[in-house]
């Protein structure tokens, strides 16, 4: 029958309707892959920060502990002892700071893989 081209208008409307949602789709499975992506190279860059960051606190410790000794001594004043604290709490406080984004860069890429936590479950 004669329908004046109302089923092929339907059939390029049905296909235009597929293709917006095929295009929708690859949009957010782009955008998940790369939200991965960016949440691993945090991830990864936090861990590097965080490894060296314990390394200068290691390093602070046993200046601490060499100051302490000359302290102890009479080679040196009270001062050093005080600036070496200082320089040890400072480190240890951005390792804890480094700590925590590493904490929520893990949890970002849980969130960015589709995870997540059920707290009823506790």
């Amino acid at each position: 029958m004669f329908d004046g081209g109302l089923r092929r208008a339907q059939v390029a409307q049905a296909r235009a309707e597929f293709d917006a949602s095929a295009a929708n789709y690859r949009g957010t499975v782009v955008g998940a892959f790369q939200q991965v992506e960016d949440s691993l190279a945090t991830l990864n860059h936090y861990h590097d920060a965080s490894v060296d960051e314990k390394a200068a606190v290691d390093a602070a410790q046993r200046t601490l502990d060499f100051s302490l000794v000359l302290y102890k001594q009479g080679a040196t004043d009270y001062l050093t002892v005080v600036t070496s604290q200082t320089a040890l709490l400072q480190a240890q406080l951005q390792a804890l700071n480094l700590d925590t984004l590493q904490l929520t860069a893990s949890v970002d890429l849980i969130r960015a893989l589709g995870g997540g936590w059920d707290n009823t479950l506790r």
